[in-house]
């Protein structure tokens, strides 16, 4: 078979008649060779063999590596509880203002009384019959 005639195959293109014949000659010469395939034996295991292999296999222990989580986890644990340690004293130190009357300490001393000011006691003004109607 020539290469022009594999590229049109290859390409999809329709066959003239002289292409039709040549390709199905080509086919043919390869016939025999398709028949000794489709005669030989076939090769399989036989059952006392696959039986024998599956013993061997069921005896034989599979090795799985597994997340041990006591050797990762205590280590993970322990530096999840030091930086969580570190975190809340770095972060409950409250800020030095720059200097006296600066713009700082201004915004952070206004800060601290607004925290103090929103505070409010609803218990006294809460009746039985408010509560009802909830």
């Amino acid at each position: 078979m020539d290469k022009s005639l594999l590229q049109k195959i290859a390409r999809e293109e329709p066959l003239s008649a002289e292409e039709s014949l040549r390709l199905d000659q080509a086919l043919d010469v390869q016939e025999p060779v398709a028949n000794l395939v489709a005669h030989l034996p076939e090769d399989a295991p036989s059952l006392a063999w696959r039986s024998e292999l599956n013993q061997r296999l069921a005896h034989t222990k599979v090795k799985r590596r597994q997340f041990s989580l006591f050797r990762w986890g205590s280590g993970a644990l322990a530096a999840a509880a030091a930086v969580t340690a570190l975190v809340v004293v770095v972060s409950n130190t409250a800020p030095k203002p720059a200097a006296k009357g600066s713009v700082e300490e201004v915004i952070l001393s206004a800060h601290r009384d607004e925290g103090v000011a929103v505070h409010v006691d609803w218990s006294d003004s809460l009746d039985e019959a408010t509560l009802g109607s909830l």
